[in-house]
């Protein structure tokens, strides 16, 4: 029989299990990479808020030492797991692009259709575009426009996305460094290392136990909206997964982890600043309220509980937003509930590692909802 758990102490152990308590790895770049395997993935649509994800998890690592890492290729981004960017361990790009790619694929077939993208057409573009990257090294979204365009393929509008897309399923092109603020494309054989045949049930069973002990505790269905696999899939990769995971109950339903719940720490609140689609909100689905016992996603601005917010004990409690002004980086909170006085004092010691990321002065600017007092610090 599975142990019983208090469905209270999920968020808390969430946290310790995505690193953002008691994280272990080194405020580096390669502590940010280290992250990144622990994890698995980790969604990136918004490269530089993705980045802030791997520093908190770190302690202390900057956003200029992080850019650098991923110019250098620590970790890469392309379309894994559903259809939109995450950064994943170079080396294993291959594997879960093999496992996972196909559902992609299959997720963005309709749309193709619409955009008049047949197989074909698509195998050609990316022949074009692999071609132009060889000859020319990295290049920049409007590059590969271009050489589509001579090519006398049209890549109007969402063409163009949809033609890299298709490109990084295949596993032929992925991110290069920022040019700028410009993305590039790079060659997949330039940018990751070879790779033997990839073993599907190895690679189930990694990614399986990786997220499992990553996120824990999660549902089955947690792992199935994550992973983008079928929820036959999912059991399969928890049989093979185990005795690395185990099941257990909290609140009538089962969840799976890898490691026995933290202790419960005493003292000061633990208050997080997390990005939009940050993993500690966007790898869950049944169990995603979890982190909304109070209902407050309702208030949040667009985007609800995946837009970025305010966390206090793994817990829903505000939304912030950021504007970099006058050589400093402005804050603004606004809470959903009213802070105690330690919440407060550990949310100015959050924003004030967000300034220290970005390298700037910080001018925090909290609005508490409940009390409707705002307050500079």
């Amino acid at each position: 029989m599975p142990a019983v758990v208090d469905e209270t102490e999920l968020p808390g152990w969430r946290l310790a299990s995505q690193r953002l308590t008691g994280s272990g790895f080194p405020p580096t770049a390669e502590g940010a990479a280290a992250v990144v395997r622990w994890l698995g993935a980790v969604q990136s649509q918004d490269h530089e808020p993705a980045l802030w994800s791997l520093a908190q998890r770190t302690g202390g690592v900057g956003l200029g030492e992080l850019a650098a890492a991923f110019d250098a290729g620590a970790f890469v981004r392309t379309h894994v797991l559903r259809p939109t960017w995450h950064f994943i361990p170079p080396e294993e790009l291959r594997g879960l692009l093999a496992l996972t790619g196909p559902r992609v694929a299959a997720a963005c077939a309709a749309r193709w259709r619409e955009l008049d993208l047949p197989a074909p057409l698509r195998a050609r573009a990316t022949d074009v575009l692999a071609i132009a990257i060889d000859e020319r090294g990295p290049l920049t979204r409007a590059e590969l426009k271009d050489a589509l365009e001579v090519a006398g393929i049209s890549a109007a509008g969402q063409r163009l996305p949809h033609l890299l897309l298709h490109a990084e399923l295949e596993a032929v092109l992925v991110s290069g460094g920022m040019r700028g603020r410009q993305q590039t494309w790079a060659l997949v054989d330039r940018r990751v290392p070879a790779a033997g045949p990839v073993d599907r049930e190895e690679v189930l069973r990694a990614l399986t136990a990786r997220y499992v002990r990553s996120h824990g505790p999660v549902t089955e269905r947690d792992f199935a909206w994550w992973s983008g696999l079928t929820l036959r899939q999912v059991r399969e990769g928890l049989q093979l997964a185990r005795p690395d995971v185990e099941a257990v109950e909290a609140g009538g339903g089962l969840y799976w982890s890898g490691d026995d719940p933290p202790r419960r720490a005493r003292g000061r609140p633990t208050v997080h600043l997390v990005q939009s689609y940050d993993e500690y909100l966007v790898a869950y689905s049944e169990s995603r309220a979890l982190a909304d016992p109070a209902g407050y996603a309702k208030q949040m601005p667009r985007g609800g509980i995946l837009a970025p917010s305010l966390l206090v004990d793994g817990r829903l409690a505000g939304h912030w937003r950021r504007r970099l002004a006058a050589g400093r980086a402005e804050v603004a909170v606004t809470t959903l509930a009213a802070l105690t006085s330690t919440e407060r004092r550990a949310l100015d010691d959050e924003a004030h590692r967000y300034a220290a990321f970005l390298g700037l002065p910080l001018r925090l600017t909290v609005h508490e909802r409940a009390s409707d007092e705002a307050g500079p610090a």
